[in-house]
C-alpha cells in the first residue's frame, strides 16, 4: 500500500474512535449528595460529594471524618491526612456495605 492510503486509513480509524468515545463516555464519578448515595440501592454507587468536615475522628494511619453537605455521614479515607474541623473538601466516594469509602479527598474553596 502507498503511504498516503495508510495515512488516510489510520486517520479515519482515529477520528471514528474519538467520535465513539465522545458519544459513549460516562464519567465514573458524578456529583451527588450524601442522601442520594445513602438511599441508593446499588452496592458500589459512586459520586462526588462537596461539603464541610464536622468532625475528624482519626487521622493516622487512616482518616475517618464526618462530612456535612446538608446531611452528615461518616466517611472512611485509606490515607493519613491533616484534615481539621470546618475544612471544605470534595470527596470522591463509593458506597459499600459498611458506609462511604473515599478514593480521593481534596480541599475545596
Amino acid at each position: 500500500m502507498k503511504d498516503k492510503t495508510i495515512l488516510i486509513i489510520c486517520t479515519t480509524i482515529s477520528l471514528f474512535g474519538l467520535i465513539l468515545f465522545g458519544l459513549f463516555y460516562e464519567p465514573e464519578f458524578k456529583e451527588k449528595t450524601i442522601n442520594e448515595l445513602i438511599l441508593s440501592e446499588k452496592e458500589g454507587e459512586s459520586g462526588i460529594v462537596k461539603g464541610r468536615i464536622d468532625h475528624v475522628i482519626k487521622n493516622n494511619p487512616i482518616t475517618q471524618f464526618i462530612l456535612n453537605d446538608g446531611n452528615t455521614t461518616l466517611i472512611y479515607y485509606p490515607k493519613s491526612s491533616n484534615f481539621q474541623k470546618n475544612d471544605f473538601v470534595t470527596a470522591y466516594v463509593v458506597r459499600n456495605q459498611n458506609g462511604l469509602y473515599a478514593h480521593k479527598v481534596v480541599y475545596s474553596e
